[in-house]
């Protein structure tokens, strides 16, 4: 199991070059899908309760049928995938970075000046915050003259 240890000409050793995996399709299925599938229940999780919930206000609520419903079920779809790879992004790029930051700053700063810091992080985060972003837009596609008729005064 050991690699065999080779040497260049001057006597210096030559770091191990492993082969490259030759995977078929099965393998990498059988590899990726535990790990996947729980980050897959864990999206679904999260956005199904809503959309039930939404489905179920516009039946029984509003009295509306759902219009466009193929639609909807894609969007819902898309929306799954986005925050997978959303999260993944999270837990792989912005974590360790957070992580870093939260043990290197207080090693090399002063309480004041780390109060401060989280401060600005705090203010930073919020308005960086993509939901914001994205609500402000929904917001601004939303017609007075189109609302329901329930909510006009």
């Amino acid at each position: 199991m050991v690699p065999e240890i080779r040497y260049s000409a001057e006597g210096e050793e030559l770091p191990h070059e492993p082969p490259a995996l030759a995977l078929n399709g099965s393998e990498i299925y059988r590899l990726l899908q535990p790990y996947v599938s729980v980050r897959l229940i864990e999206q679904v999780r999260a956005v199904l309760p809503l959309a039930i919930y939404l489905v179920l206000f516009q039946l029984l609520i509003l009295g509306q049928p759902i219009a466009d419903s193929m639609t909807i079920t894609g969007g819902l779809l898309a929306v799954i995938v986005g925050l997978i790879v959303f999260m993944e992004g999270l837990k792989v790029g912005l974590m360790p970075f957070g992580e870093l930051l939260a043990v290197s700053l207080p090693a090399k700063a002063r309480l004041p000046v780390v109060l401060v810091v989280v401060f600005l992080l705090g203010i930073g985060v919020t308005f960086a915050e993509p939901a914001i972003g994205a609500l402000q837009t929904a917001g601004s596609l939303v017609s007075v003259e189109k609302r329901p008729i329930s909510t006009r005064c």
